[in-house]
């Protein structure tokens, strides 16, 4: 079924624009190619220029290159799914999913905390710079800092080399050769720095390290005995502005750029330093502040207990079951108590708490939801961007049940469905001819026994059979492959010797009707009974079974919200990623 759609849309697709090559799309043709490619309910329009600009974003074709016409068009397919399942996510109600629905408010909770915090406490403290200044004087061990760089580096390794994506240049060399490569690489990318090539720009393009590579070869602030050897003594012996190296340490060949020093010791005041001091002096007065308040807050919580359950092993209890109620508003559930029962147990060195210690844990939990309360009384679970953060927070949990539910991992096949398939794939798993061999054919023992010895000591074995089989001369070579051969081709104690050899390995004399068999098998491909086939069969059919739910997810998406492709896909040309600006 799957096969027959893809077959019947790319027939479509081929007689709709028959007669239309389509034209490579680039960066500067996006303007005058601003056709619309899909479309979908809630007005979801996706143009060209939207969906370049949506692949020029990620690492795909991060060297450059040309995207295929067959990917774009899989790509396609990727981002219209994205898209509508973000679509029926809004209609997931995340009460029906209690873990989705734990994990969001938890993260309800912390937002409108956080914006009481802000506008509560910290909103009325006031801090003067001298109150700064004052506590970076009194606090100067508080800012002291060891030696420091901030290096930017390139590197090259012949792991790299090796296994990369120039793989094959380095194919068949040695070890030497290809360290040798890499000392000449990083030497000849010295020679473009020092002939004013940017050291950034180089580290982009050439770097191995590709997480550097892309900020330009940044490392960041390094302190010393953090980095292999030889790095502390050359690196901290440097000067901003100095380039140090080719030098090889453990992982590869290296070159540094020393873009600033600070030297150990307490820094003068800088912007960092007096934010760092400032916010010392603010988190002290908000200690202060929220204590007077918390005091006042707290001082009256309303607690309802599920005291039933207290005797029992929190672990045990079902998550979703209520444990307490605050003020009559805020449920503390047993999954939110249970993150506080193996802290309570250590301290109190128990095998499980005691109701007393529940009630503990509960009030500690409550002053949370007091704190939420307090928040909503002052109408700050409403301001835009708290609201805002909330819907996305219960959006992208949305998102992942919906996300969850394309395929079903537990999905398990019977055991006639793989019978089934060991069946309907039996060719490959029985072999009638697993051999494929060579022979030389003699009627002499002693002859056979020399020329076996002969093959076995390496020497060329078609050339042997050229010079020593018995028969016709020009025929000799032809007569010496049997190619493949199975039990009923060959005589019974030829196939017999032949099956305990490996590929490369010669035999003989084998004495049959015909002479003296001196015997080379090439290749052995043995079948594989059902049972030691069940594993792999599993695998495949679980993951056809998983391409099957896909296609049948993207189909319920797309009919579901009809979305319909409008435009032609066409291969498309990409700058390298460093290289590409934003077109959207």
């Amino acid at each position: 079924m799957k096969k027959l759609l893809s077959i019947f849309g790319i027939a479509g697709i081929s007689l709709l624009w028959a007669g239309c090559k389509p034209a490579m799309i680039s960066e500067e043709q996006l303007a005058k190619n601003n056709y619309v490619l899909a479309k979908a309910d809630f007005n979801y329009a996706l143009t060209l220029p939207d969906f370049y600009d949506k692949i020029a974003g990620t690492d795909l074709l991060k060297n450059g290159g040309i995207l295929d016409k067959n990917t774009a068009v899989t790509l396609l397919d990727s981002v219209l799914v994205d898209t509508l399942m973000g679509f029926r996510a809004n209609d997931v109600n995340l009460r029906d999913y209690y873990e989705y629905f734990f994990r969001f408010r938890e993260s309800m909770a912390r937002q409108i905390v956080n914006t009481y915090y802000k506008h509560a406490i910290f909103g009325l403290i006031v801090v003067d710079s001298q109150e700064v200044l004052d506590y970076f004087t009194a606090h100067q061990d508080e800012f002291f800092v060891e030696e420091k760089i901030l290096v930017y580096h390139i590197v090259i390794t012949p792991y790299n080399l090796e296994k990369g994506a120039d793989s094959l240049k380095y194919k068949g060399m040695s070890k030497e050769e290809i360290e040798e490569s890499a000392r000449k690489m990083i030497f000849e990318f010295r020679s473009q720095i020092d002939s004013k090539e940017s050291f950034m720009e180089v580290a982009k393009k050439y770097s191995h390290d590709e997480f550097t590579a892309r900020r330009g070869g940044m490392i960041d602030w390094a302190n010393k005995g953090f980095y292999a050897w030889p790095f502390d003594s050359l690196a901290f012996a440097a000067k901003p502005g100095d380039i140090v190296g080719p030098y090889r340490d453990r992982d590869g060949w290296q070159i540094l750029y020393i873009d600033a020093h600070l030297p150990a010791g307490v820094p003068q005041m800088n912007p960092q330093i007096y934010g760092a001091s400032l916010g010392h002096v603010q988190s002290a007065k908000a200690k202060e502040v929220s204590f007077a308040i918390f005091d006042t807050l707290f001082a009256n919580i309303g607690i309802q207990y599920n005291e039933e359950l207290y005797d029992s092993n929190a672990y045990y209890v079902d998550r979703q079951i209520w444990a307490a109620i605050v003020n009559g508003i805020d449920t503390i559930d047993f999954g939110e108590l249970v993150s506080g029962e193996e802290q309570i147990r250590e301290r109190y060195q128990v095998p499980n708490s005691t109701p007393e210690m529940k009630k503990e844990m509960v009030q500690f939990l409550a002053r949370r939801w007091v704190l939420v309360q307090t928040a909503r009384k002052m109408g700050l679970d409403t301001l835009p961007e708290v609201v805002k953060e909330i819907e996305s927070v219960k959006h992208f949990h949305a998102r992942r049940i919906i996300e969850q539910s394309q395929t079903d991992p537990n999905w398990e096949p019977s055991d006639a469905d793989l019978r089934s398939f060991y069946k309907a794939n039996i060719k490959n798993y029985v072999v009638e001819r697993p051999l494929k061999v060579q022979q030389i054919l003699l009627q002499d023992s002693v002859l056979a026994e020399f020329v076996k010895d002969q093959a076995a000591a390496g020497a060329d074995f078609l050339a042997l059979a050229d010079e020593y089989y018995t028969g016709e001369q020009s025929i000799r070579r032809d007569l010496a492959e049997l190619g493949y051969v199975g039990p009923e081709d060959v005589s019974p104690n030829f196939f017999e010797a032949a099956r305990k050899m490996g590929p490369g390995e010669v035999t003989g004399p084998v004495k049959t009707e015909y002479g003296f068999h001196i015997i080379k098998v090439l290749e052995a491909n043995w079948s594989v009974p059902f049972e030691n086939a069940r594993a792999e069969i599993r695998l495949k059919i679980k993951e056809q079974h998983r391409l099957e739910e896909l296609e049948a997810f993207k189909n319920g998406l797309y009919k579901e919200f009809n979305a319909k492709k409008t435009g032609r896909v066409s291969p498309m040309h990409f700058k390298p990623k460093s290289e590409r600006q934003n077109i959207s």
